[in-house]
């Protein structure tokens, strides 16, 4: 079995969650080879409103990734750093609590990360049997309930996706992880 972690977005808190993900690869690799796709900005920290912050400047700050760290804690088989992107409000009216240029930056970071992975499997012509789509600054305190998703992701065929504050009160899933 092979077993594909995503990461994308912000770096954020990274330094202060990659020992839960280590927790989180220990308990995967008992089931399977696991490979680790990274996409991020050159920029830590967001620039683009959230739900949780207001729009930062116009000028982004100067780049501050590391490659040689995130390659170091994360291993990645494929990765990723762009320059940050301003992405722009679309010109409709959406009612959202989170800013629409935010989820385009959190998308597009997204789909950087799923499309490095996909570009590999066709190079090496393999096939995941389980792809964890997450974020750098989580923290994965539950690794040991993983042993029971994964079987049932796989068996079954099924899509596990967290319903956290504050998409919960919106009736929505949280876009912060998948399995």
């Amino acid at each position: 079995m092979r077993i594909a972690i995503v990461f994308s977005g912000h770096l954020r808190s990274f330094r202060n969650t990659h020992s839960s993900f280590q927790q989180l690869r220990s308990v995967l690799s008992q089931h399977a080879d696991v490979d680790v796709f990274c996409h991020t900005w050159d920029v830590e920290e967001s620039v683009t409103a959230s739900w949780w912050k207001d729009h930062a400047a116009d000028t982004p700050p100067p780049p501050n990734v590391n490659a040689d760290e995130l390659i170091r804690l994360y291993q990645p088989v494929r990765f990723r750093i762009e320059p940050s992107k301003k992405f722009e409000e679309p010109p409709v009216n959406i009612k959202s609590i989170i800013p629409v240029s935010g989820l385009l930056s959190m998308l597009y970071s997204q789909y950087s990360g799923l499309g490095l992975m996909e570009e590999y499997q066709k190079e090496n012509n393999i096939s995941y049997n389980l792809v964890i789509k997450t974020r750098y600054d989580l923290g994965f305190e539950i690794a040991s309930a993983f042993d029971e998703m994964i079987g049932c992701a796989v068996d079954e065929q099924c899509v596990f996706v967290p319903n956290t504050n504050p998409y919960e009160l919106a009736g929505a899933c949280a876009d912060i992880f998948a399995l």
